[in-house]
């Protein structure tokens, strides 16, 4: 009954929105020219003489890019509304890629069919990398008194596939084949056989996706199927991964993806780990994804949409118990995409469920979103979160301010009380993120955040985090390229049991690129943690060097 209510209630607000928020002349960007530009409402770009093309960016962003650039689809799981960014937003994301010439990972670029190793109809097949590594560590086991050198091979060789079954219907794959030479081991990475390199890489370790995009009597219907198995990583390694540019399904989740082991380790001379088997505290996470959406505009130039999805999960490298099996999660949205409005509102409802929890967690949530001036994006929202388990209930906000100051320098700050994953508690959170671009050749990144989180169903704290990263890429030479990292996070439990640590990583790397196709790289890091149990510290420097050739 509550969340009928809500959808009685939501039109009424976003009509009421709209009516306040409208903001004399239209600040949209204008599509359909080969130069964007600004133009007050009424006005007609030149040479336009039908007047000005103001289309909802839905209709223009539906399927962001072609699959010759990007062959797995943005598929749309738990209702995100659409943020554009400014000139100057567009313009910095991309210097900081262009700058100092670090491989952008190819993995998750396109098939072109003229450039496809292998061809059959609408089935394309393509190689992206073929690398030799040998990574050497002087404590393979991670412990604080039995420490224990080794050196490992390893061989991969990634490639990508694409079968376009028709227009609307799409099967990709990625995935990378592995070779551990001094281990006699083959196989694919994520099933079984260690990868030791996707400790440095934000990709995937396999992907594979089914995605039916459709128009059913004026619905824009996506069906999907999304399985994946990626290096999860937690403490100080996340700084690496929001530089690399770490992408969630939903935008309200990137600085939410929290796990957080509270499980005491164990004590018998080290903490049990093990370089070739895993990573660290971190760990590898498989998740199939199975669901459906649909949307379309309503006469107010309201996007409405609503959708459902399953997942089920399994993981290689923690002892964690808590994480999940299964989860299920329906919602429904409302997002104005009136070019008229500079503040555009948004109403979301969401429930979902974890089997390792009883009940439903559901949340309300409602805001706005827009640009204050030309380089300054708000993002605003509030709402209530319930669980159906539990008498306990709680308020959710967002303040998020993204701000370009000149063409070289972004940042945002975020204050957000939401909901984490894969392990649900509220946090609330503060986090920083800057981008600078020095010179051509020199850029710089720098993020932090601080989190206190406490539990669902009865608002009891457990721990607080603190992390912090900074990184600078700088051209050497014209053929050698110098990335400098470090990053630090301390966690403190309020359960006495958990172990309280901090962590630092500082790491070194340097690419050599002998041609536009192969590559030399040499990586130094060192870790470092402390923790407050004995035998759960330990220190380690770890060197990799690799040969690569890119197709």
């Amino acid at each position: 009954m509550r969340f009928l209510r809500l959808c009685r209630l939501a039109p009424v607000f976003l009509a009421g929105m709209q009516a306040f928020l409208v903001a004399g002349p239209n600040e949209g960007l204008i599509f359909g020219v080969d130069d964007p530009k600004r133009v007050g409402r009424g006005e007609s770009v030149p040479g336009d003489e039908g007047g000005g093309l103001s289309l909802p960016y839905s209709q223009i962003l539906r399927d962001t890019e072609p699959p010759y650039e990007n062959i797995f689809r943005d598929v749309r799981v738990g209702g995100r509304s659409m943020d554009k960014a400014g000139p100057a937003d567009v313009f910095t994301q991309a210097r900081l890629f262009s700058g100092p010439r670090m491989n952008v990972p190819l993995a998750s670029r396109g098939v072109r069919p003229e450039d496809a190793e292998f061809k059959l109809g609408r089935f394309y097949l393509d190689l992206r990398a073929l690398s030799a590594s040998l990574l050497y560590s002087d404590n393979v086991n991670l412990s604080e008194t039995d420490r224990n050198d080794g050196l490992i091979g390893i061989v991969r060789l990634t490639g990508v596939a694409v079968f376009q079954i028709t227009d609307n219907l799409r099967l990709a794959t990625r995935g990378t084949l592995v070779w551990l030479p001094f281990r006699s081991e083959f196989g694919v990475s994520g099933f079984g056989v260690d990868d030791p390199m996707v400790e440095f890489e934000t990709e995937p370790l396999f992907q594979t996706q089914l995605t039916l995009d459709q128009n059913v009597k004026g619905w824009d219907v996506e069906c999907y199927d999304d399985l994946r198995i990626r290096h999860r990583r937690f403490g100080a390694g996340w700084g690496f991964d929001v530089f690399n540019g770490e992408t969630f399904d939903e935008e309200d989740r990137i600085w939410h993806y929290v796990f957080r082991d509270r499980t005491p380790p164990p004590t018998s001379g080290g903490g049990g780990e093990n370089r070739n088997d895993r990573f660290g505290y971190n760990y590898i996470e498989g998740r199939n994804l199975v669901g459906a959406s649909a949307g379309r505009l309503l006469p107010t130039t309201t996007r409405l949409e609503f959708g459902g999805n399953h997942a089920d999960y399994w993981y290689t490298g923690t002892r964690y118990s808590q994480l999940p099996g299964r989860r299920d999660m329906v919602y429904a949205m409302l997002d104005s995409e009136r070019e008229t409005l500079r503040f555009k509102p948004f109403a979301r409802y969401r429930a979902s469920h974890y089997d390792y929890n009883d009940g439903w967690g559901e949340e309300a949530v409602a805001g706005v979103h827009g640009p204050v001036t030309e380089n300054l994006d708000l993002r605003a929202e509030g709402g209530f979160y319930w669980r159906t388990d539990s008498d306990h209930n709680t308020y959710l906000a967002r303040l998020r301010l993204r701000h370009s100051f000149n063409p070289l320098t972004y940042h945002e700050l975020q204050f957000h009380r939401g909901v984490t994953e894969p392990i649900e508690e509220i946090a609330d959170s503060v986090s920083y993120l800057l981008r600078h671009i020095f010179r051509d050749d020199l850029t710089g990144q720098f993020c932090a955040s601080w989190a206190r989180f406490e539990e669902t169903g009865t608002g009891r704290r457990t721990g607080e985090e603190r992390r912090a990263a900074v990184r600078l890429s700088y051209d050497l030479a014209q053929h050698t390229s110098l990335r400098l990292s470090g990053a630090y996070a301390d966690f403190r439990n309020e359960d006495e049991q958990a172990s309280d640590f901090e962590q630092w990583i500082g790491r070194w790397e340097i690419y050599y690129r002998h041609s536009h196709s192969l590559e030399t790289r040499l990586i130094y890091q060192y870790w470092n943690r402390r923790s407050d149990t004995p035998g759960a510290s330990y220190w380690e420097n770890l060197v990799t060097v690799s040969v690569i050739k890119y197709f």
